[in-house]
């Protein structure tokens, strides 16, 4: 967040483990939406399985944060069916 504030780049993405959310009844992930809220930003996430673009199942909290919070983010749908590890060559 030092760099964050230091640099204020437009767009800031994290991501990590999908249980973030629910990691200390909320408290830690509440402390980095502050953290960015007061830094300036919008802040949305998602959790998100990613098997269907990627051969493993992946699912991660991504978060991604705007300077400009006139701006909205929406994650995208990832649909389809998983990617077989088999499928890679």
């Amino acid at each position: 967040m030092r760099i964050v504030a230091a640099k204020k780049p437009a767009v800031i993405f994290l991501e990590n483990v999908k249980n973030l959310v629910r990691h200390d009844q909320g408290k830690a992930f509440a402390v980095i939406k502050k953290t960015i809220a007061d830094l300036g930003y919008s802040f949305s996430y998602a959790v998100i399985n990613a098997q269907a673009t990627v051969p493993q199942k992946r699912i991660r909290c991504y978060m991604v944060c705007l300077r400009d919070t006139d701006k909205k983010f929406e994650f995208p749908e990832f649909l389809g069916e998983p990617i077989p590890l088999k499928s890679i060559n």
